[in-house]
């Protein structure tokens, strides 16, 4: 039996899987959720993913709003992507702010594909293309590189997705993300 099929091991899991979800700490992500899975598109597939994203709070209300959100499928286990969020951000009692984030161009290569278990590297490079950005403080002159490595593992109707990240953060020190997401169908 694989270890990864076994319920005492699964069970060991549920506590670093509770506490992975629990305790916050700052991530770098996309919309729709802020991890993504290994999947991959078929050869020549093109998605487009359009989303919005609100934050209100005591003090401002911010919304993020996918501008561009594509993949396209290159080869069997391997596609490319950019990503280049636009937001809009209401301090209350302040001058509203909106801008472009910073562009996130990569690609995901799946190199392990079972029935119940698929791992992905995804790296990308972050970095401002909008200069007017910068000068007003919105988005700032902000450069990454990021490799997250993306599991999944489905059993029945459940599926859980794991991501753990490194960024090397130009001027600034680098950052640790993960994210995990559970899905019933």
């Amino acid at each position: 039996m694989s270890p990864l099929r076994n319920p005492a091991i699964i069970r060991r899991l549920y506590p670093i899987l509770i506490g992975a979800v629990v305790i916050p700490i700052p991530a770098i992500a996309g919309p729709p959720l802020s991890i993504d899975d290994p999947g991959i598109l078929e050869v020549s597939q093109l998605e487009a993913t359009i989303s919005i994203t609100a934050t209100y709070g005591n003090e401002e209300e911010i919304y993020e709003i996918a501008a561009l959100d594509v993949a396209y499928g290159i080869a069997e286990n391997l596609q490319v992507f950019a990503v280049y969020p636009f937001f809009y951000m209401d301090p209350h009692n302040e001058p509203v702010e909106s801008g472009f984030e910073s562009m996130e161009l990569g690609f995901k290569w799946r190199f392990y594909n079972s029935l119940y278990f698929q791992v992905a590297i995804a790296p990308n490079y972050a970095f401002n293309p909008d200069s007017s950005s910068s000068w007003f403080g919105i988005a700032g002159n902000y450069e990454s590189v990021t490799l997250p490595v993306q599991l999944e593992y489905s059993v029945s109707k459940w599926t859980l997705n794991m991501e753990l990240g490194y960024s090397v953060v130009k001027d600034d020190p680098d950052e640790l993300s993960y994210g995990v997401a559970l899905r019933h169908l």
